[in-house]
């Protein structure tokens, strides 16, 4: 329990802190994500990873190419003041198809374009992007960091919240083996 706690403390502060402005990593402030066709589920984005790949860059955008199993390992520092998040699901033969994000009410405004939970009828079948969260956990030692978000219906929101954070604990776990 104290250690869901302690967690979840964790993922709020770090939270309120990057979403204040602050930026490690530079440039770029835009990040394209690109999803295996099909894929429901959390991602989770790994930074300063030493196994980790490095994104390719498009247009001043860091590419993030998503795995099946929705963990990414790169070798980069995490951007946490990212101005335009952009996410694909990408075929085998490379084609991308828009996935929309959708935003909670509290990091939208009426009429800046962004798409919220309550905009969207209770059984809408469209698959959203879920602007997900910056945080970080300690392991050994060591802060690890991370881009969270959801890749799934509205309506699984809940779903897919409590899935990344399994996702989480359970990444944070190998790291303290």
């Amino acid at each position: 329990m104290l250690k869901t706690f302690l967690f979840c403390l964790v993922v709020v502060l770090s939270w309120s802190f990057f979403s204040c402005g602050h930026q490690i990593g530079g440039e770029p402030k835009e990040a394209v994500y690109l999803i295996p066709e099909g894929y429901v589920g959390s991602v989770v984005i790994l930074f300063d990873q030493a196994d980790g790949v490095t994104p390719d860059i498009e247009n001043g955008f860091a590419v993030y190419n998503i795995p099946s199993d929705g963990v990414l390992r790169v070798n980069t520092s995490a951007v946490y003041s990212v101005d335009e998040l952009n996410y694909f699901y990408v075929d085998q033969a490379g084609n991308r198809t828009e996935i929309t994000p959708v935003y909670p009410s509290s990091q939208a405004s009426e009429g800046d374009g962004k798409k919220t939970y309550k905009q969207i009828p209770p059984n809408d079948p469209t698959i959203y992007a879920s602007i997900g969260e910056m945080g970080s956990f300690n392991a050994n030692g060591r802060v690890i960091r991370f881009r969270a978000f959801g890749v799934g219906r509205a309506s699984e929101s809940e779903r897919l919240f409590e899935e990344t954070r399994r996702k989480i604990t359970k990444l944070q776990k190998t790291f303290e083996e």
